[in-house]
């Protein structure tokens, strides 16, 4: 199966997804593509990307009830993983990539944006393409 919005390896998820995740859109994978941890009292949202796809938007967006949903951090043209104003998350980017000096696939993890212990914390993973 080819094109953006097509699944060739059949894992679920599209291929302009995984490739933006930097993962290989011809081999199934066995992790999800994100993840939540608890850390330190609030929660952890967690994935990788491949700072090559300049030409996505990539979002993270976050809610306490899953209807009502804030972009929270946002990353352009590759460009590394920033806070979205009025919201100030803790922001890790580090390098994911098997050769470290080379640096395209990073690691971002979002923190301390919404309490473990009052409210459920959601996180999404927007992936936005350029506009038509």
């Amino acid at each position: 199966k080819e094109g953006a919005q097509a699944d060739a390896d059949g894992d679920g998820v599209a291929n302009v997804i995984e490739a933006a995740l930097g993962r290989d859109p011809l081999r199934p994978d066995l992790s999800p593509p994100t993840a939540i941890i608890p850390a330190a009292g609030r929660h952890a949202f967690t994935f990788t990307r491949d700072t090559r796809m300049t030409d996505l938007t990539i979002e993270v967006a976050a809610s306490s009830d899953l209807v009502h949903w804030e972009v929270i951090a946002r990353s352009s043209a590759g460009g590394p993983l920033l806070p979205v104003a009025p919201f100030a998350p803790l922001l890790e980017n580090v390098s994911a990539s098997p050769i470290q000096s080379i640096g395209v696939i990073r690691r971002h993890t979002v923190r301390n944006v919404l309490s473990s212990s009052s409210t459920p914390g959601f996180f999404r993973l927007n992936i936005v393409p350029p506009a038509p």
